[in-house]
């Protein structure tokens, strides 16, 4: 083995051009390789870092359902349990409850429409940059670079209440200053109109255009009174140590929030894993027409459920079938199938029985007692929940076998809460969780999502995500590409030098050297190649990524107008690469992989070499 070792060194530099050729192909696949993996990091990072810092926070917490409406009544209370955990967990670098909701601001003839936000000044000042611009001690801002962002006046404090801080294009817009009075004009909890007067205490300009011109902040006491929500917050924004480690605060949060059962009844139904949900507000009898929930936000709410296999959204209702009494369920039979399993939804011919709203699928018992079989006419009627009639000529699509307590009927769910006027309401959902989650922690799960929503900020920030992404497969292509350049050259080099060399192995070949031996020389070349070529581009490619790591990229040196740009987006003006020791790793599997599967062809080209032929032909 040590012998064909020192064969292979020995051949690798007996060309010397060659091989120093192509080890710098290696050397700069893999330097370029470690930049690119720690520009894009920290350049994705920056950018992260400066979008949800503004003022989104890297993870939301409301109550379900809020990111679709924006209503102050789906409101929650801070828990001194949840603010006990985010005072200590290692994982939350800070947080802060708001209380936000639209508002006409008024100074004298100018009216402008903006977002009012109740904040707690000591905790705001270390989530978002929009509060830190009165504090430039806080914004850690690289020696030499200037950004947009100006402040005039004082922050909030605990002791100064009607006082507010106005973004400055919105100032302008009011055209008020400092010491100037603003009127805003809002709807409070209960629906009535809410009005009071402000005075301006601060002006700030964050650089991005959306707060600036659209946010108002007040004290969270203040606002929490004009709109009689005592006690009451819509958003608690969490700023996390760093971006990887929000799936994690999320568990936490939500297990902290998994007591509150909120207004809903979940109930185990069997040992299978289906759990049944139903809405259950206080204010309505149980079995009430009304005790309803959106279709939208329970989806919502369950596909955030750890450990969701299946899932059923239905309408209940009792109904007229040909004037027999039925329990009816609506439903979507994808999904009900996912539960139950109870419909095929094929008939004799294969196609789908399902596929519009006209159909109806009806429990043997009864189909039975009133004579029905597959494809017959059946008439549905009943009063929807403003007591008008009606009357439904539906297709039989399938007759079920009832597996146990349940409907005697199924229909579309969308038909259903058409003609019972539900709009796109249901009463009833039913979900399928993985068995081996014990029951109370199910039961958790269940209701904190039910209750609450945590939205990290790919959520909040989806235009951002996706830009990231886009780039993110960008840079893959490219890299694909240079791989794929420099992986050939490669090939080429190496079988250009098992020709030269085929004497060589010929003569090897004829005094007993066996095909794998040969084989194994030219796999050591291709190996110190790989280890030399990958450790210096290590090297070189850690010097640039080491710099920018400390000293950032300043976009303005591209011209001002680049960095204005930047930060009109809402971006810092400047960009910081990011290296990891995983990197290292990485760049190395990805170069030596090439490297190893590119010796492979010449490698067996050498070890198949016929003596007597090549021996004849030299």
């Amino acid at each position: 083995m040590l012998t064909f070792i020192k064969i292979a060194w020995r051949d690798l530099w007996r060309h010397r051009l060659r091989s120093g050729l192509t080890l710098a192909a290696v050397i700069f696949g893999s330097a370029l390789t470690l930049f690119f993996m720690a520009w894009a990091r920290g350049a994705h990072q920056t950018m992260i870092q400066t979008a949800v810092g503004f003022f989104p926070g890297y993870l939301q917490v409301h109550r379900a359902g809020y990111m679709q409406d924006q209503s102050i009544a789906r409101s929650m209370s801070l828990t001194k349990e949840l603010a006990g955990y985010l005072d200590s967990s290692p994982l939350v670098s800070a947080y802060s409850p708001r209380l936000c909701t639209e508002t006409l601001a008024q100074a004298g003839n100018n009216i402008a429409g903006t977002k009012i936000c109740g904040v707690m000044p000591e905790k705001e000042k270390y989530v978002s940059r929009v509060a830190q611009t009165f504090f430039p001690e806080m914004i850690k801002t690289p020696k030499g670079i200037k950004t947009r962002r100006r402040y005039s006046g004082q922050f909030l404090s605990g002791n100064d209440p009607g006082a507010a801080l106005l973004g400055a294009d919105l100032a302008q817009n009011l055209q008020v200053e400092i010491g100037d009075q603003v009127s805003i004009l809002t709807q409070d909890f209960y629906g009535s109109m809410a009005a009071r007067n402000f005075k301006v205490k601060g002006i700030f300009k964050a650089g991005s255009l959306e707060y600036d011109a659209g946010l108002m902040l007040v004290s969270l006491v203040d606002l929490q009174d004009l709109l009689y929500l005592p006690g009451q917050i819509t958003h608690l924004v969490i700023m996390a140590k760093n971006d990887r480690a929000i799936p994690e605060l999320e568990k936490k949060i939500y297990l902290r929030l998994a007591a509150e059962q909120g207004s809903w009844k979940v109930e185990k139904v069997s040992d299978q894993g289906i759990w049944q949900i139903e809405p259950n507000r206080p204010n309505l009898p149980p079995g009430s027409p009304l005790q309803l929930a959106d279709q939208q936000i329970t989806l919502e709410s369950i596909q955030r459920i750890p450990g969701l296999k299946g899932y059923s959204l239905r309408l209940n209702s009792g109904l007229l079938l040909n004037n027999r009494k039925i329990s009816i369920s609506g439903i979507v039979p994808e999904n009900e199938n996912s539960i139950s399993g109870l419909f095929t939804g094929k008939s004799a011919k294969g196609k789908t029985e399902f596929s519009n709203q006209d159909w109806i699928a009806i429990c043997s018992i009864v189909a039975n007692k009133l004579g029905l079989k597959p494809g017959d006419q059946v008439v549905l009627s009943g009063s929807n929940y403003l007591g008008e009639n009606f009357e439904l000529k539906l297709r039989l699509a399938e007759i079920f076998e009832p597996a146990g307590p349940g409907p005697e009927a199924y229909a579309s769910l969308g038909l259903l809460q058409e003609k019972l006027g539900a709009g796109e309401n249901i009463n009833q959902a039913a979900i399928l969780l993985s068995g081996c989650i014990p029951l109370e922690q199910a039961r958790g799960l269940i209701y904190s999502r039910l209750n609450y929503e945590a939205i990290p900020w790919q959520e909040l920030a989806p235009d951002l995500a996706q830009n990231i992404e886009l780039d993110n497969v960008s840079a893959t292509l490219w890299l694909a590409i240079l791989f794929i350049v420099i992986a050939f050259v490669f090939l080429l080099t190496i079988m250009m030098s098992v020709l030269e060399r085929a004497r060589q192995f010929g003569i090897m070949k004829a005094i007993g050297t066996r095909p794998a031996e040969v084989f194994l020389i030219i796999f050591y070349e291709s190996v110190f190649l790989g280890l030399l070529g990958n450790l210096l581009g290590l090297i070189l490619g850690a010097i640039p990524s080491l710099y920018f790591t400390f000293i950032p990229l300043n976009l303005a040196s591209f011209g001002e107008s680049m960095g204005d740009y930047m930060e009109q987006m809402g971006f810092d003006p400047y960009i910081y690469a990011k290296l990891e020791p995983a990197m290292f790793l990485y760049t190395s599997i990805i170069i030596f992989s090439f490297v190893l599967v590119m010796t492979i062809p010449p490698a067996i080209k050498a070890s198949r070499t016929k003596p007597v032929q090549t021996l004849r032909l030299q």
